[in-house]
C-alpha cells in the first residue's frame, strides 16, 4: 500500500473546477420541460457536472504520485586489477595471493546482499562471470574505463583492488563521481625501498627504412643505488644483438639518456628490446627490459612537387607532405619568368614515385626541366597529380604527358568560387572517411571553405571516379577525381584554394588534420602500384601491447571496384604453430569488421580469404607485432597517494587488505529504507475516457426516461 498519495494539481484548483462545473450545469438545469422532481434534478446535475469537471481537468494533465517505503541493499561494484603487475611474486610479496584474500573477505560479507557486480580491469574493463576463473593478465593498467563506469552507472559503493600504478591511458583529469557513490580503494603490493635500476622508456622512430641508420635513445633510471657500478646496455632485434654500450650507474637516484645506433637489414615489423645486463644488487629485475616495435619499410615514397609560381597551395602542400615520415619531398618552384625560387636535386626528380604538378607547367616554365620531366614520364610513367589552375599551360602539359586521359574545354574557362560536395558512396569512402568518428567526417566536409575553379567543363577519354564535386549554372562537375590507366594513376584537383582547408580549420583541433589526412590518402593511393586487389585487409595499428584491441577491416570488391554482394570472409590469426579463427561481421556491403585481442607476445600473421557463392575471390594478409607491457614493472611500490585521492574525492577511504574484514562488518549491515515514488499519468489513460462516456450514457438514459429528450 502506498504511504502517501498526491495529485500534481493544487487542491484549491480542483475545488474551483468542481465549483465552476456545478455552477454551469445548475444554470442549465434550474428549469426543465417538463418539470421533474428535485431528486432527479440533483442526480442529473451531478452526472453532467462530473463530465464537465473531468473534461476541464484534462487541460491540467492530471497525474497521481504514489509514495512507497522500500528496503534496499546498496548496489556494490567491485573492480579487480588483473594487469601484469598483479602477478608479481618476489621475496615475501605475492600480489595475487593478496588479491585472493581480499576477494574472500568481500565474498564472505557481501554474498547475501544480492546487489554485487564484479569486474576485472587492465587496459579494458570486463565483467567477471566466475571468480575462480580470474587470473593475472599480461596487459597494462588503465583507470579510465573504471572511472567512466562509475560516473555512468553510479553504484552506491565501489571497491577498487589495485596497486594504483597507471601504465596506460594517463592520469585521469576528472576524479569526480555521482554524489551517491562512495569509493573504497584496497592497495595491493608492498612498499619497496631497495636499490633498483630500470629502463623507463625508449625514444625511437616508429617508422624506419631498410639500410638507413637508426638511433634508439634509452631512458635509464636508478633508485637508491648504493655504489658506482658499470653495466651493459644492449639492443636486440629479435634474438640478435644489434647494438651494445657500457654505462656507469652512479649512487643515489637519477636518470640518463643513452643512444644506441643500428641499421635495419630487412623490411617488416621488428620487435626490438633494450636490456640492462651485468648488474649486481638489483632488487627488481622485472624492469630491466623495455620492448617496442619498429616498422621498417623498403623506402620512402618520393614526391616531386613542381609549380610554375609560388602560392599558398604550393606552400601548404610542401608543409603538410614533408611532415609525413613516409614521404620524401623534393620541390621545384619557378617565378613568373621561369627562374627557380626553390630547386631540389634533379637526381631526386628522376627517382620520383609521384609527380605533383601545381599549375605546372606555366607559359614561361623552364624548357630544360620540362624536357627532364618528359624523359622521366616516357621511361617510368610515375603516378601523376595535377592541381589545375589559372596559370596552367595546357598545350605544354599535353606535350609532356601525351596520353593524358582528359582535357578541359578552355573556351568555357571562367573564374568562380564553388562549394565542394563530397560524393559519399562505397567506392569513395576509403578516401573521404578521414576520421574514425563519422560525425567528425560530416563536420569537416560541411565546413570546408569554397575553392576557386576555372574549368567546369571537362572531356574524358577514360573512366573517372569523382571524389568531390561542385555545381555551376545547374551543371555538376568534378573538383577532385581519380583515373586509373594501364601504366599509371592520375589524381586531379580541379581548382585552387585547397590550402584554406588546413589554414582556416586550425581553430577546431578535432578536424584540423583533415586536409593533411586527405592528402596522405591520395598520395598513398597514387604510390600503391598494385592496380586491383579483390580482398584488402587493413588494421588500425600495426603494433601494440598484450590485451590491447586490434580492429581489422576486410573489403571485398569486384573488377569494377564495386563492393561484393553476398560475400563472406574467413579470418585467421597465426602465431608460430598456433592459429585462431576470428569472427568477422559485415558492417556494410562488402565491408567486414573484426576485433582481435592478443593474449601473448609475438608477431602475428593475420590472413583473410574472401568468398562469394562458394568461390574464393582472393586473399590478403598482414602482420601485427605484440609486445609485453614492460612499464608494469618499473614501479613496484603501490601508488597509495593516487588511490587515497581517488577514495577521498568520493567520501571513501583507503582500506588495507589486513583491515578489510573488520571494515566490511561495519559497512554491510541492515538494508537502508528508501522512499520510492511512482507517477501515474491520468489524463491519457483509457479509464478516464471510459468514465466520461459512462457518465454521459447514464445521463442520457435518465433524460430519456424522464422525457427530457
Amino acid at each position: 500500500m502506498p504511504e502517501l498519495i498526491r495529485l500534481n494539481i493544487p487542491f484549491i484548483v480542483v475545488l474551483l473546477l468542481a465549483a465552476v462545473s456545478f455552477a454551469i450545469v445548475y444554470f442549465f438545469y434550474r428549469r426543465t420541460n417538463p418539470e421533474i422532481s428535485p431528486t432527479w434534478k440533483v442526480v442529473l446535475i451531478v452526472l453532467r457536472s462530473g463530465v464537465l469537471f473531468l473534461i476541464l481537468l484534462l487541460f491540467f494533465e492530471p497525474a497521481v504520485h504514489l509514495f512507497y517505503y522500500q528496503k534496499k541493499y546498496p548496489t556494490i561494484d567491485i573492480f579487480v586489477d588483473n594487469s601484469q603487475s598483479m602477478g608479481i611474486r618476489q621475496g615475501t610479496e605475492d600480489r595475487w595471493r593478496q588479491v585472493g584474500q581480499a576477494l574472500q573477505a568481500l565474498q564472505k560479507h557481501l554474498q547475501n546482499t544480492g546487489q554485487v557486480r564484479w569486474f576485472s580491469f587492465n587496459s579494458r574493463l570486463n565483467p567477471i562471470n566466475r571468480l575462480d576463473s580470474l587470473k593475472p593478465s599480461e596487459g597494462g593498467t588503465d583507470f579510465v574505463p573504471v572511472l567512466k563506469h562509475l560516473q555512468k552507472d553510479a553504484p552506491d559503493v565501489a571497491f577498487i583492488l589495485s596497486d594504483g600504478v597507471i601504465t596506460e591511458g594517463g592520469l585521469p583529469a576528472d576524479l569526480s563521481f555521482s554524489p551517491r557513490t562512495t569509493v573504497y580503494c584496497v592497495p595491493i603490493g608492498q612498499v619497496h625501498s631497495e636499490s633498483d635500476v630500470f629502463v623507463q622508456d625508449a625514444e625511437f622512430s616508429p617508422v624506419a627504412y631498410k639500410g638507413q641508420p637508426q638511433t634508439v635513445t634509452a631512458l635509464i633510471g636508478t633508485r637508491q643505488w648504493k655504489k658506482k657500478q658499470s653495466a651493459s646496455l644492449i639492443l636486440r632485434d629479435g634474438k640478435k644483438v644489434v647494438a651494445r654500450k657500457t654505462v656507469t650507474l652512479s649512487p643515489g637516484a637519477g636518470q640518463m639518456r643513452v643512444a644506441l645506433n643500428y641499421v635495419p637489414k630487412r623490411k617488416g615489423l621488428h620487435r626490438l628490446e633494450i636490456r640492462i645486463t651485468g648488474v649486481k644488487n638489483d632488487a627488481n629485475s622485472f624492469n630491466n627490459v623495455f620492448r617496442f616495435v619498429q616498422d621498417v619499410l623498403r623506402s620512402k615514397i618520393h614526391i616531386a612537387l613542381l609549380a610554375s609560381a609560388p602560392n599558398y597551395d604550393v606552400k601548404f602542400l610542401h608543409l603538410l607532405l614533408q611532415k609525413n615520415p613516409k614521404f620524401a619531398v623534393s620541390w621545384f618552384v619557378e617565378d613568373n619568368q621561369g627562374r627557380f625560387l626553390q630547386k631540389s636535386s634533379l637526381n631526386r626528380l628522376d627517382s620520383s614515385d609521384v609527380l605533383f604538378f601545381a599549375e605546372y607547367p606555366g607559359v614561361r616554365s623552364s624548357g630544360a626541366l620540362m624536357q627532364r620531366v618528359k624523359q622521366l614520364w616516357n621511361n617510368r610513367h610515375p603516378s601523376l597529380a595535377l592541381m589545375a589552375g589559372n596559370s596552367t599551360d595546357w598545350p605544354a602539359l599535353t606535350r609532356m604527358i601525351k596520353d593524358l586521359p582528359f582535357k578541359p574545354l578552355t573556351m568555357y574557362k571562367k573564374e568562380k568560387q564553388v562549394t565542394v560536395i563530397p560524393n559519399d558512396n562505397k567506392t569513395t569512402n576509403a578516401f573521404l572517411n578521414l576520421f574514425s568518428d563519422r560525425a567528425l567526417n560530416q563536420i569537416f566536409w560541411t565546413r570546408i571553405p569554397p575553392v576557386t575553379n576555372y574549368f567546369h567543363r571537362l572531356k574524358f577519354t577514360g573512366k573517372h571516379t569523382d571524389l568531390l564535386s561542385a555545381a555551376y549554372n545547374g551543371t555538376v562537375f568534378p573538383v577532385v577525381f581519380t583515373m586509373e590507366q594501364a601504366a599509371y594513376k592520375l589524381l586531379v584537383l580541379n581548382g585552387q584554394g585547397f590550402w584554406q582547408w588546413h589554414f582556416l580549420m586550425q581553430t577546431d583541433p578535432e578536424i584540423s588534420s583533415g586536409y593533411r589526412i586527405f592528402l596522405e590518402k591520395l598520395i598513398g593511393w597514387l604510390a600503391y602500384k598494385q592496380r586491383f586487389k579483390p580482398v584488402l585487409l587493413t588494421v588500425n595499428q600495426k603494433s601494440g601491447h598484450i590485451g590491447q584491441s586490434f580492429d581489422l577491416t576486410v573489403r571485398l570488391v569486384d573488377s569494377r571496384f564495386k563492393p561484393v554482394t553476398n560475400g563472406s570472409v574467413l579470418l585467421k590469426a597465426q602465431l608460430g604453430k598456433q592459429s585462431f579463427d576470428l569472427s568477422a561481421r559485415e558492417s556494410e556491403q562488402g565491408v567486414f569488421k573484426a576485433r582481435f585481442v592478443p593474449h601473448s607476445a609475438g608477431i602475428y600473421r593475420i590472413s583473410a580469404i574472401g568468398i562469394q557463392q562458394d568461390q574464393i575471390l582472393g586473399n590478403d594478409s598482414l602482420q601485427i607485432a605484440v609486445v609485453p607491457m614492460d612499464k608494469e614493472f618499473i614501479h613496484l611500490s603501490p601508488d597509495t597517494l593516487f588511490l587515497q585521492r581517488l577514495s577521498r574525492n568520493s567520501g571513501g577511504k583507503l582500506v588495507p587488505v589486513s583491515e578489510l574484514n573488520g571494515f566490511l562488518k561495519t559497512l554491510v549491515g541492515k538494508p537502508r529504507t528508501i522512499l520510492k515514488e511512482k507517477r501515474i499519468e491520468l489524463w491519457y489513460r483509457w479509464e478516464w475516457l471510459i468514465l466520461i462516456i459512462l457518465l454521459i450514457t447514464i445521463e442520457w438514459a435518465l433524460r430519456k426516461k424522464l422525457g427530457l429528450v
